[in-house]
């Protein structure tokens, strides 16, 4: 579902941002295999995955591949169901993605509605995360990035995230005016999920996605 919403803020901006230094990076920019990382049993971690495999260990684990003969053999075997693999590259990459989220700067962009064809402002820009140990105890990390910008202006972000779910919650609040809720989830290509008035918390006004600026080509 995550992965949905990244490419769903992509198709509404590409066609009103192109150019390379406003639009979303391309895939193959976006750093989907970690380098230098090995896998390691750590079963004394409660962040663990099954069979005491750490997702916190950076591993090289390549995508996993579906390998058919045939059209027949493809419509026969399709699941829409995440394998064993697959969950094992997502959370590792996913975790790792948490692990350097105060590193180097966040660019992103924001949709005004949940269509495809929804408006789309240029994105934000010069979001440096800080993280610190949550002051409510708990497994939780508070996290914060100020000075950033866009279009309407400064703004800065306020919240906290869940290393157990990978779920994220901030709040965008423009600098002298109103702030925006945000709820979504840390994903292998960045941050994504809906955004809320603090008047209208049940309906979400539109998506958002977050990535790495070193993933923008020339960048």
């Amino acid at each position: 579902m995550a992965l949905l919403l990244c490419a769903m803020v992509a198709r509404a901006s590409l066609p009103r941002f192109p150019e390379p230094d406003s639009a979303p990076p391309r895939l193959e920019n976006i750093a989907f295999l970690p380098q230098e990382q090995h896998l390691q049993s750590s079963p004394d971690n409660p962040a663990d995955g099954p069979n005491g495999t750490s997702y916190r260990a950076r591993s090289i684990i390549p995508l996993p591949e579906v390998t058919l003969s045939s059209k027949e053999e493809l419509r026969s075997s399709f699941s829409p169901f995440a394998t064993g693999s697959w969950e094992l590259w997502y959370g590792a990459r996913t975790r790792a993605m948490m692990d350097e989220i105060d590193s180097g700067e966040w660019q992103g962009c924001y949709t005004y509605g949940l269509e495809a064809e929804s408006r789309v402002d240029p994105p934000m820009q010069r979001i440096r995360f800080q993280k610190s140990s949550s002051q409510g105890g708990g497994s939780q990390v508070d996290i914060c990035a100020v000075d950033c910008t866009d279009m309407v202006g400064a703004f800065r972000l306020d919240g906290h995230l869940d290393p157990a779910t990978c779920n994220i919650s901030l709040r965008k609040r423009y600098l002298g005016r109103h702030h925006f809720d945000w709820r979504g989830a840390v994903t292998p290509l960045g941050i994504t999920g809906y955004y809320f008035s603090h008047q209208r918390e049940r309906d979400p006004l539109g998506l958002f996605w977050l990535w790495k600026r070193e993933w923008k080509s020339g960048s």
